[in-house]
């Protein structure tokens, strides 16, 4: 594990969250391309989660000390998709764009599960 007197979650667990929201994310904006229409409380459910992505994105690359490398990528997609409203004004294109950088940074995380899962097993053997 990284930082030497961190106290929380392994790295491999607090990844394990983010990729839970991070599904998420992409689920939410996905419905509401799909919607009709937009609830109030939907959008404002969708700016939280985009506070809690960004904020265990931050605390995964501060606890591994850079070796959760995408917190960049992660903060300039979050800024990219101000709402939901604002992504449904956008162009198929647009859309298209979001998607993939949503993937790559999936594809990312998941193998920094793996990563700081075997680290883990290394450091607790």
């Amino acid at each position: 594990m990284a930082l030497e007197n961190y106290v929380g979650p392994p790295p491999h667990e607090l990844a394990k969250g983010f990729i839970e929201s991070w599904k998420t994310f992409r689920e939410m904006m996905e419905d509401s391309l799909k919607a009709p229409n937009l609830p109030d409380d939907v959008e404002m459910k969708f700016l939280v989660l985009k506070a809690q992505v960004v904020q265990r994105s931050r605390i995964l690359a501060t606890v591994t000390e850079g070796k959760w490398n995408i917190h960049e990528k992660v903060k300039g997609l979050l800024n990219t998709c101000q709402s939901l409203e604002y992504i449904r004004q956008e162009s198929p294109i647009i859309h298209d764009n979001i998607r993939n950088l949503w993937h790559d940074s999936f594809i990312q995380a998941s193998k920094s599960v793996a990563v700081f899962e075997s680290e883990y097993q290394e450091d607790t053997a």
